[in-house]
């Protein structure tokens, strides 16, 4: 269940914005996500594919267990866990609020996992590696070249005691060889 939970909460937020559209901007990603809030923490491996119009992200636990799949499509959500239940909408955003206490913001990380604030929301204390936006502090660090684009290798955001943490390892661009 708590991977189901991570997974929500990555993409589960409370606030509306459509994905992320730069340009059509599609990658695959994989890599490793923690979530520490109200004293839990859980760690999932994940594999993140954005598309223009939306998201698809598998999350697993040591050794495959747990496999939780999310899709997203601008306010649209849904999470298919591990034991085979199929949430969407508002059903997905109670699970994140009752097993943690919060709404993560899904659309946001969509722009914040290629190091960059999200279009359309103010930013606050904008620098080279570090900005807030809705109240997250986004710390962005092991920056490296991949396919002409500088991306992060770490992604921390934190907000009001609660950290989510994205290492991203294997980057990958639509069209890239």
């Amino acid at each position: 269940m708590l991977l189901g939970c991570v997974t929500s909460l990555a993409l589960g937020g409370c606030v509306s914005r459509p994905a992320l559209q730069e340009g059509g901007l599609e990658f695959r990603l994989a890599g490793r996500v923690s979530l520490v809030a109200d004293g839990r923490a859980v760690t999932a491996n994940y594999v993140w594919r954005q598309y223009a119009d939306g998201v698809d992200i598998a999350l697993w636990g040591p050794l495959g267990q747990g496999r939780t799949r999310v899709r997203g499509a601008g306010a649209a959500l849904t999470v298919h866990t591990a034991d085979g239940a199929r949430l969407e909408g508002e059903a997905a955003r109670a699970l994140v609020r009752r097993e943690f206490g919060l709404a993560a913001p899904v659309e946001l990380l969509s722009s914040w996992i290629v190091g960059r604030p999200a279009p359309d929301w103010p930013v606050e204390s904008l620098t080279e590696d570090s900005f807030a936006q809705l109240g997250w502090h986004v710390a962005l660090s092991g920056f490296r070249e991949v396919a002409g684009r500088r991306v992060p290798g770490r992604v921390v955001a934190s907000r009001e005691g609660r950290r989510v943490t994205v290492l991203c390892r294997e980057w990958r661009f639509a069209g890239q060889n």
